[in-house]
């Protein structure tokens, strides 16, 4: 009985994390507008939430993920060079990659010019990455769909509408998928040379005294959950504070934390687990 009442628990709330999406601080409105005869400029305009901003198109090698446009095989009209930057995009010192980098806030406008003779729709997608001075957001493909025609009425900036908001919301990737990737990611991590190597030394810790399993299941569970609230504390001080990606960085990488942090620990594992053989001695 308890462990159907518990599933129902864990079902419950996978569904709610389904349906559930991850934030998107910038939207997308595509349009045209007609330049000449047979010349029109295709027009991508992004709407960036306040404290958010997203990259220029032009990013030096080893920075973020650049604005980028791209376009699906259209037979019926011709590129006239490449998308480019109608905003003027504002050069700040990015404190996690190290150097100045251009970006665009509030609002940027790119283009694209085609040339045509008749009515033509041109399809294809924009990829971007969003971040605040703390945290940024996974890199998003948005598609887009632009009808290209002659009349009059309809040679303003159009907003497709396949950019709905409603289908902003559907298109984006839900938590729970999210979630699983990061898993997987985690799970990969293990695979790495310096990680692999401590999993027979952990397994064999932990083995130790196996005859009481309780004991065993304690300090596992101990263990892991200690892991966890440490790096979810780490993040919410960093997402709180205005230390930056940078913080996070210089904490995970610098000589002087990673000693405290090692002292640390060895310190709280000899205390704790001295304290725990008086507490719960071997049977």
């Amino acid at each position: 009985m308890h462990k159907r009442n518990l599933f129902i628990i864990i079902f419950s709330l996978l569904s709610v994390a389904a349906e559930s999406q991850i934030y998107d601080p910038v939207s997308w409105d595509f349009g045209y507008e007609k330049k000449g005869d047979n010349l029109y400029e295709l027009i991508f305009t992004a709407t960036i939430d306040k404290g958010y901003h997203i990259y220029s198109m032009n990013i030096s090698e080893g920075g973020p993920i650049p604005t980028t446009i791209r376009f699906d095989t259209v037979n019926t009209c011709s590129f006239d060079g490449k998308a480019f930057e109608v905003t003027k995009p504002e050069e700040i010192f990015d404190e996690a990659f190290g150097f100045k980098i251009k970006t665009f806030s509030d609002k940027a406008e790119f283009r694209q010019k085609v040339m045509s003779e008749s009515p033509f729709t041109v399809t294809g997608e924009v990829n971007f990455m969003a971040c605040n001075n703390v945290t940024c957001t996974p890199p998003k493909d948005v598609e887009f769909k632009i009808r290209v025609s002659d009349n009059p009425e309809v040679q303003a900036i159009v907003k497709d509408e396949t950019n709905s908001a409603s289908e902003r919301v559907t298109s984006g990737k839900g938590l729970l998928g999210f979630f699983l990737i990061a898993m997987l990611a985690g799970l990969a991590g293990i695979l790495t040379p310096c990680v692999f190597p401590l999993i027979p030394l952990t397994v064999a810790f932990f083995s130790q005294g196996s005859e009481n399993k309780g004991k065993t299941f304690l300090k596992v569970f101990i263990f892991g959950i200690s892991i966890i609230l440490i790096y979810s504390l780490l993040g919410i001080i960093v997402s709180l504070t205005s230390a930056g990606a940078g913080f996070a960085t210089t904490l995970s990488t610098h000589w002087i934390p990673n000693i405290i942090f090692f002292t640390l620990f060895i310190v709280f594992a000899i205390s704790f687990f001295g304290a725990f053989e008086i507490v719960l001695p071997n049977r």
